[in-house]
């Protein structure tokens, strides 16, 4: 398990994997001293987060085989109609950084078949 605190100490993200198939996200806001909430739905995909400004920055294979990013307010769970989809790329989406506030995302392009 894995932790991961904002850059505002407010929020803790925690990641428990399963093997390399399987991973899932709980937040943990410290300010209110409650217990985590679990994020991912418990299926068999991979999550990853980063926490940025009070917003959670999340990637995951979930119906997405070569990844995606959806952004979701901290401070309310995670709804399948709360989250905000960024498109998907031409590549496979192997992760994000936030830098200087600003959010980067490395893609993976593989070459055509012809």
């Amino acid at each position: 398990m894995s932790q991961l605190p904002d850059d505002d100490d407010r929020w803790l993200l925690l990641a428990a994997y399963e093997g390399p198939a399987k991973s899932e996200l709980y937040l943990r806001d410290l300010k209110a001293g409650t217990p985590p909430v679990e994020i991912s739905s418990g299926k068999d995909f991979n999550y990853t987060g980063e926490i940025f400004r009070g917003k959670l920055y999340i990637t995951t294979n979930e119906d997405a085989p070569h990844y995606r990013l959806f952004v979701v307010d901290a401070a309310i769970p995670p709804a399948p109609t709360g989250r905000k989809s960024f498109p998907a790329g031409d590549g496979i989406l192997q992760g994000i950084a936030m830098v200087d506030g600003k959010l980067l995302a490395q893609y993976e392009r593989t070459p055509a078949h012809n």
